[in-house]
């Protein structure tokens, strides 16, 4: 081992540098392999960076390429080294310092350019080069301006000065006949003062030839004294004195015309309404009316109007025109329709005439127009009277409402079709809260539903809110009903009559049952007979549809069972044992609703899910 100098080891053990071996990778730019021992490490790492030091030390960077243009002086050749270049660029930018700032000379302003500055109240008799020359540049601007308004003016009085001398040029010796543009006599033309002159008075005396001297006017206005201000007018009550236009105290001609014309506008007036009243035309006598009423069927759905012409009076000479008169129903969609009918039959007829509504909207009312035309050969009368019938959606028919504690059923007809959307709602009468409520589309005739979730011994209003053709109504039950009291439940062990094996639990809230009674379940729709073994107080699993005296009595029954149909594409059969023990089939077709009476559970044989089998009790 070799002599080591650290003469304190502790706690490590002495070992030569020479011992330790570098388990590095080669480092190739210092020489350093895998192997090598620790002291090569560190003498080769010492050696590189010797090298190192020296060469940032003595470096100089290679200024070839450069260019000190002005920097350097003519004649002189540029430095080597980064500091004499350096230095270079310092002495010119200080030799550029110390050359002296240029001074603008101060120039006098000539007297005119003299102001005094806005808050000053010394005069401005001189300024530097600069601010001369833009006081000078300003100064001519204004100059320029000012000789373009002169030239302007100057321009505009030239103008003024030509018409003046064509106006009173040439100068004579003697008064000249100067002339004169009229637009009345002479349009267009230039005339003479002399000749325009001698054309007014022909023109004048023209008028008074024609109009009356002054005289014969004031004459003629003083003559309408026969008609005054308290003459009764002859049109409606009144004088002509409370006539707004009216002239009290005529005194020129204008105001004897106004007066002329206000007699003559109510002599007018007063000669229409005697020629519309002294004496009948020839279509005086004829009276074209009539009556509509609806049509509907026994549940409320418009089928067609009758118009009835009783009210009518057409007298016998006189026949129809040409295509008879029409009448036309319009809906409130602006649907219509056109009937042809003869008034001249149809006055003595009460049916009247009956028009169908296929193809309009039924439930918005509807406006009726009777186009009336008659003729005796020389005269044709005509006259078109309109009137309207009301029309809304029905309420379902046959509405009836059954409370449970916690639901109530809701059956009614539908007889406007499948379109129809109904949303039956229950109200808390109290509250005023809407509990449940049910969306039925493309309903049946018969509807069931169920609003469920109420609470019991609660009084609720069952609304029908019937919706077709973008109409709505609402129509409300004629009573309240109330839910009936919390039901006590009794549970029951019981066992098939049909094949006794294991028993099931059932709650029954109707009553109490004795033991050997026989019961339908809900859990199987009904479709087995199931025997009261005792009474439990284990939780049911399901409930009674129906309670009988025994096993052979509930086996014997016949049921009735109610068949909604919800598919309308999906059509099929019903097949069942009738009371007399027959095999019995009816069809399902379309959104439909039906009960039968079975003795067994009755077997639908279309799509599943499409028709619903509902036990209502045994058939009476």
């Amino acid at each position: 081992m070799l002599p080591i100098n650290n003469g304190d080891t502790s706690p490590c053990s002495n070992i030569s540098s020479n011992c330790v071996i570098w388990q590095g990778p080669d480092i190739p730019c210092i020489g350093l392999c895998h192997g090598d021992t620790v002291s090569d490490v560190i003498a080769k790492l010492a050696e590189k960076l010797c090298e190192l030091l020296d060469q940032t030390t003595t470096a100089e960077p290679d200024l070839t390429g450069l260019d000190l243009l002005c920097t350097l002086p003519n004649g002189q050749t540029a430095p080597d080294t980064i500091a004499e270049t350096i230095q270079l660029i310092v002495d010119y930018v200080c030799d550029i310092s110390k050359t002296p700032d240029y001074v603008l000379p101060t120039i006098n302003l000539p007297a005119c350019l003299y102001y005094t500055p806005e808050g000053s109240v010394d005069q401005v008799t001189a300024l530097p080069l600069d601010e001369y020359a833009e006081l000078l540049a300003t100064e001519i601007c204004d100059i320029l301006s000012t000789i373009s308004v002169i030239q302007a003016n100057i321009l505009d009085h030239e103008s003024r000065l030509v018409i003046l001398e064509n106006c009173v040029l040439p100068c004579a010796s003697g008064p000249a006949d100067q002339s004169v543009l009229s637009d009345c006599l002479f349009p267009g033309v230039s005339t003479t003062h002399s000749d325009m002159i001698l054309a007014l008075e022909e023109a004048h005396c023209n008028l008074e030839n024609a109009v009356g001297s002054p005289a014969l006017i004031s004459l003629a206005i003083n003559t309408s004294n026969c008609i005054t201000g308290s003459t009764s007018v002859l049109s409606g009550t009144g004088t002509y004195g409370s006539l707004s236009d009216w002239v009290a105290t005529p005194s020129t001609l204008s105001h004897a015309v106004q007066n002329a014309w206000v007699v003559i506008c109510d002599m007018y007036d007063a000669i229409q309404t005697i020629q519309a009243n002294c004496c009948p035309g020839a279509c005086d006598s004829i009276i074209y009316a009539f009556t509509a009423s609806l049509n509907k069927t026994n549940d409320g759905v418009p089928t067609g109007v009758t118009a009835v012409f009783t009210s009518s009076s057409v007298p016998a000479t006189y026949n129809d025109c040409t295509g008879s008169s029409t009448l036309t129903v319009t809906d409130g969609n602006g649907a219509s329709t056109t009937t042809t009918f003869s008034i001249a039959s149809l006055q003595s007829s009460a049916s009247g005439l009956f028009v169908s509504l296929s193809g309009l909207y039924l439930y918005d009312g509807f406006t009726l127009v009777a186009d009336f035309c008659t003729t005796d050969g020389v005269n044709t009368c005509s006259e078109t009277v309109t009137t309207t019938v009301s029309s809304e959606i029905p309420c379902p028919s046959s509405m009836t409402q059954t409370a449970s504690t916690t639901s109530i059923d809701v059956t009614f007809n539908n007889w406007i079709g499948n379109t129809a959307i109904y949303v039956v709602k229950a109200t808390d009468v109290s509250t005023g809260i809407v509990v449940d409520s049910n969306t039925i589309t493309t309903p049946g005739i018969a509807v069931f539903t169920q609003l469920t979730g109420l609470t019991a011994s609660t009084t609720y209003l069952i609304s029908i809110e019937v919706s077709i053709g973008g109409r709505t109504r609402i129509c409300d039950f004629p009573s309240n009903i109330t839910t009936g009291e919390p039901a006590v439940t009794t549970n029951y062990y019981v066992r098939s009559c049909s094949s006794p094996g294991d028993m099931i639990v059932v709650g029954y809230s109707s009553g109490t049952l004795t033991i050997g009674q026989a019961v339908l379940l809900s859990f199987d729709n009904g479709t087995d007979c199931w025997e009261i073994v005792s009474t439990t107080t284990n939780p049911s699993t399901t409930t009674v549809l129906y309670a009988f005296t025994d096993c052979t009595s509930c086996g014997s029954a016949c049921l009735s069972y109610t068949i909604q149909s919800n598919d309308v594409n999906n059509d099929g059969d019903v097949n069942y044992t009738d009371c007399n023990g027959n095999a019995a089939s009816q069809a399902v077709v379309g959104i439909t609703n039906f009960t039968i009476c079975s003795q067994e559970y009755p077997f639908f044989n279309g799509v599943s899910g499409a028709a619903n089998i509902t036990l209502i009790g045994p058939c009476v």
